[in-house]
């Protein structure tokens, strides 16, 4: 493109991947997670523990489980609390 005064403008556009957030509703309120450790860190410290043996068994990495693995951990975060 060209502007009034005859200079030459280039544009460049990139798109990168979009990013995707992660909340569990706990108490009503919708609290972000990022990985295993902020995922576990919502809990308390008497449940972590059984919680991060189940994941570590089931090889679950929370920020790249599909909807099935992750409703089979939030059936056993219940079944804890």
């Amino acid at each position: 493109e060209t502007d009034d005064s005859g200079s030459s403008s280039h544009y460049y556009y990139e798109f990168t991947d979009s990013k995707k957030k992660n909340y569990l509703k706990l108490d009503g309120s919708f609290e972000e997670y990022r990985n295993n450790r902020t995922f576990t860190g919502l809990f308390p410290p008497e449940i972590k523990a059984g919680l991060l043996k189940y994941m570590k068994k089931n090889h679950i990495k929370v920020a790249r489980s599909n909807d099935e693995r992750m409703i089979g951990l939030l059936t056993y975060c219940n079944s804890l609390l």
